[in-house]
């Protein structure tokens, strides 16, 4: 999920996102070897049989895989179950229980999951729309330098949207992200430039 300076939306966040030491190896051997773990409840193999089973297409069965190493307290399938939950991806689209677990995976402090949950604040999917939680939400996933939430934190003092509006924290969140890759950032610090006055851009200069 992506936001952009003018409009807040969602996009996909990738599914192969992850760093799995596992990853070697044709994915229907990884299932075979994977498969009798996965059985017995043993949750990061249930992580990556999902994984597996999404890289064959099969995203009926990687969403089952998901769910069994959510509910056993993986915090990437919990995280990843939520975005499939909220696109629709292998399983009928459920943004309260996309929400729930979104929740599950921030509370354990994952920045995604921490930012997804933010964006179901701000556009009121699965929750009641509240900016305030947004922002509180944008800015603990932002704080571990998770660059789209660095993004939001800088869209949202901006408009002014969950926060007190703020051009120079504004200006600093999205200096952060674009210092982190985020390319929405990079063009976006120009327009922001465009708002402020000499003496904010002093301001926000000192403060980086």
């Amino acid at each position: 999920m992506r936001y952009a300076l003018s409009r807040l939306l969602f996009v996909v966040l990738p599914f192969y996102a992850v760093n799995l030491a596992c990853s070697a190896g044709e994915p229907e051997q990884r299932i075979k070897d994977l498969t009798e773990l996965a059985e017995k409840g043993d949750g990061p193999s249930q992580f990556k049989l999902a994984l597996a089973y999404e890289e064959t297409g099969n995203s009926q069965l990687a969403v089952v895989w998901l769910r069994k190493a959510a509910e056993r307290g993986y915090v990437q399938a919990a995280s990843e179950l939520g975005v499939k939950l909220i696109m629709g991806g292998g399983v009928p689209i459920d943004e309260k229980q996309a929400v729930k677990w979104f929740r599950m995976a921030a509370d354990h402090g994952d920045a995604p999951a921490q930012y997804d949950l933010a964006s179901c604040y701000v556009s009121g999917k699965g929750v009641s729309r509240n900016l305030e939680k947004a922002a509180q939400w944008g800015r603990v996933s932002a704080e571990q330098h998770y660059p789209d939430a660095e993004y939001m934190m800088g869209v949202l003092y901006g408009r002014g949207d969950g926060v007190s509006q703020d051009y120079v924290k504004s200006f600093e969140w999205v200096s952060m992200a674009a210092a982190h890759g985020h390319v929405q950032a990079k063009q976006s610090i120009e327009t922001l430039k465009g708002v402020m006055t000499p003496a904010q851009i002093a301001r926000a200069g000192e403060a980086r």
